[in-house]
């Protein structure tokens, strides 16, 4: 077996600078615009273990079964450290979406490794000396920024190479060049000059006045318009300003503390048991630990009230530390925590971290029409998000094709294309057009999506396709449908709920082995696949296309069509007439202790 040196990210200082054979972990590691650089090698690359989606359901069980596992132990811990008796579910609030999406992380990355050294005759990697700025992750933001970046996994590789591996080959530093090195992205947005200033300064004031409400909002995902309506209905006062801001501290990573939290003795030093929680304590965020005690007291100073009957949020109950510790805080004395949904593939995924984490955090859990008989917590409202916009479609108009974009590593585990599998989707997408006859793609625009995550998209359409555009904003969806005539969706999200929320032509398709649908949705499903409005090939979308190009109105308002999207809708994404008085009477019946 040739021996092999191993790359495990697309920085380039860790390649080999004569030509060697090599081992790609995958196909992160092979960016667009290296191609003919990678070329130069005599290279493999090694298949992705989680290309057996059966593999991924049944790890996926057996990571969340470790995540309970380890918050139990950590909630003991903490508690311990931090002098504290708060409850398991007090801590979950605070570090469960690090904690479940961190155990993904590196058992991922530690099977993938597990595997070469299984499979390959692996020899030397070249790993980058350490970045403080990557070894040290402040809160969920932070992490959240560095965790698909090819900086902090490199430094994730290089650890577990290190601890675990380093028996097996030869280990060798680079240095990257210092402009290179990973920076930490500022946690707040640049509102640019005037605008920005004073929209701060506003915050700053309005943080400063106490409020005093039984409902409180946050990150409602509500429009400003209803927000202040609901809050009008409710008798208190809007507040639409407050936010909750990054707290600045230097703290530093204390061994000595972070020693506490496993025995590691306990566990074989070769197993994932014993990878896990090494890997926790080198990487637990320092606001969960060392800068704890900082942030408590940093909340008990903001003018907040001291025990709201009611929080809601539908986006600030993953990110946010400062959020979810004040709540977790607030629902250990008695406030009830509602989280609402906020985008779409909620309710259809047979596995979903995120959507898990949200049920069990939440009191009352807020769907936009569908239910799970699992969760009695669940309250079918309807879509509170969106306003309802009826898009006529124009006859002689071009077509939208929606675009999909997913890191290049895992992260949060849910139904998708997971890592390498993005470059199925894409050649899906490029399969879909080279379908259509010529006429329809003279008029197809394809919408990019705003984050590239690497993967050269727009490069890789032009080259493809260099006489279609291609568009790479943030443009509303409802705006860009307007002068078309149907549009395209291909993957499982807010985007075709949207489309099918204003009655405008829509076509959807994706491949299931990589958006898998439960059980309980796939009926649903089945409705829009009877009518041709859902697809699971490329080839078999291309061919409704086709057929109903030149008349598209007479197949999408057909009575039959309209059925099925009808109740698919109503269960997906229902309509609400009017959503603060919706929203004020269901708020009214908790208070009343009536749900």
């Amino acid at each position: 077996m040739i021996e092999r040196q191993l790359i495990t990210t697309p920085i380039v200082e860790t390649w080999p600078s004569n030509n060697v054979p090599i081992l790609i972990l995958g196909e992160w590691c092979s960016r667009y615009y290296y191609k003919d650089f990678s070329n130069d090698f005599n290279f493999k690359v090694a298949p992705y273990h989680w290309d057996d989606r059966s593999k991924l359901i049944k790890d996926y069980s057996y990571l969340n079964k470790k995540y309970e596992t380890l918050l139990d132990e950590l909630s003991t811990k903490l508690n311990k450290i931090h002098s504290t008796k708060h409850s398991k579910d007090y801590w979950r609030i605070f570090i469960g979406p690090w904690l479940s999406a961190f155990i993904e992380i590196i058992f991922d990355r530690w099977s993938m490794l597990d595997f070469a050294f299984d499979n390959y005759n692996i020899g030397s990697c070249i790993t980058i000396a350490e970045n403080s700025a990557l070894s040290k992750t402040k809160d969920m933001s932070d992490f959240v920024n560095k965790m698909t970046s090819d900086d902090w996994n490199e430094y994730i590789y290089s650890m577990l190479l290190k601890n675990y591996f380093s028996d097996k080959l030869s280990l060798s530093e680079s240095h990257i060049n210092e402009n290179k090195k990973f920076q930490e992205k500022q946690s707040y947005k640049n509102f640019g000059q005037f605008k920005g200033a004073l929209k701060r300064l506003l915050q700053a004031i309005n943080n400063n006045f106490p409020k005093s409400a039984e409902v409180f909002f946050y990150k409602s995902y509500l429009s400003k318009k209803d927000l202040f309506l609901l809050c009008i209905k409710l008798k208190q006062f809007p507040d639409l300003l407050f936010k909750f801001e990054t707290q600045e501290f230097e703290f530093e990573p204390d061994q000595n503390i972070r020693g506490e939290l496993f025995d590691l003795n306990f566990y074989d030093q070769q197993s994932f048991d014993h990878v896990i929680r090494f890997m926790i304590e080198t990487n637990i965020p320092i606001g969960y630990v060392e800068g704890y005690n900082f942030l408590v007291a940093s909340l008990q100073k903001l003018k907040l009230p001291k025990i709201p009957q009611i929080i809601f949020t539908s986006n600030a109950q993953v990110e946010d530390d400062n959020f979810k510790l004040w709540a977790a805080e607030k629902k250990e004395l008695g406030s009830k925590l509602v989280v609402g949904q906020h985008g779409g593939n909620y309710g259809t995924s047979p596995f979903s971290d995120t959507e898990l984490h949200e049920k069990l955090i939440s009191d009352h859990f807020f769907t936009w029409g569908w239910r799970d008989e699992k969760f009695p917590n669940l309250v079918s409202i309807g879509n509170f998000c969106m306003r309802q916009h009826i898009v006529s479609p124009k006859k002689n108009g071009g077509a939208l094709l929606v675009q999909m974009s997913l890191p290049r590593y895992s992260y949060f585990l849910y139904s998708v294309p997971i890592a390498s599998q993005f470059l199925y989707y894409l050649d899906d997408q490029i399969n879909f057009v080279k379908k259509l006859p010529q006429n329809i793609q003279n008029q197809l625009i394809v919408k990019l999506h705003p984050k590239d995550y690497g993967w050269s998209l727009k490069k890789r359409w032009n080259e493809t396709f260099p006489n279609i555009e291609c568009i790479k904003n943030s443009s509303d969806i409802i705006e860009m449908m307007s002068d078309k005539r149907i549009n395209i969706c291909t993957y499982n999200a807010t985007t075709f709920l949207q489309s099918m929320s204003c009655n405008f032509p829509t076509l959807i398709f994706w491949n299931p082995v990589y958006w898998e649908l439960n059980k309980d949705t796939e009926p649903y499903f089945e409705l829009l696949k009877d009518v041709g409005i859902f697809h699971e090939t490329p080839e078999s979308a291309a061919e409704q296309l086709e057929k109903i190009w030149d008349n598209v109105p007479e197949w999408w308002f057909s009575n039959k069509t309209q059925k099925a999207k009808d109740i698919f809708c109503n269960y997906f994404t229902k309509y609400i007439d009017n959503v603060p008085s919706k929203l004020k009477n269901i708020f009214e019946k908790m208070l009343n202790e009536k749900i």
